[in-house]
């Protein structure tokens, strides 16, 4: 029986976690701001999901999915600034401050620390790298960050 996992890395879409801070204070709030992240557009993993489904080939596969550039979280707040058209300020906070925030806002604690330790693995498998596998699956480049926000500028304001 054939297989395909897509292992896609952190995704466009999870800064809408930051739309409070953004819309209250200007401001981005995060951890281990200096990893870059090649941060994916879910619509790729969709498209990479349809090619899977119809491909003809009977070969079972993983793949690491990621989008077509790595970058820092100071850096996805000067874009989104660039695109708001408006100045942004990101605060490097530490991971024990940030912990207790999700868990005073009612995360659960070990699913806060799970998430605080994959924030700081640097491995290069955590999306640390642009991977070219969405242009070979799917025939066209995967989306950039730049472009994920400008869709969906309206929600930041």
């Amino acid at each position: 029986m054939r297989c395909t996992v897509l292992r896609p890395t952190a995704f466009m879409s999870n800064t809408f976690q930051w739309l409070h801070a953004v819309k209250s204070e200007r401001t981005v709030y995060g951890t281990h701001g200096g990893i870059a992240r090649a941060l994916i557009d879910p619509a790729d993993v969709a498209a990479v999901a349809v090619a899977a489904l119809t491909s003809e080939d009977g070969e079972s596969e993983t793949h690491a999915l990621t989008g077509p550039q790595a970058l820092t979280m100071p850096e996805q707040v000067e874009i989104l600034s660039d695109v708001l058209g408006e100045p942004l300020k990101y605060v490097d906070t530490l991971p024990a401050i940030v912990g207790e925030a999700m868990r005073s806002a009612g995360m659960d604690g070990e699913f806060a620390d799970g998430m605080l330790t994959a924030l700081g693995n640097t491995d290069p498998e955590r999306g640390g790298v642009a991977l070219p596998t969405v242009e070979r699956i799917t025939g066209r480049p995967a989306g950039t960050f730049a472009t994920w926000l400008t869709a969906n500028v309206a929600t930041f304001r």
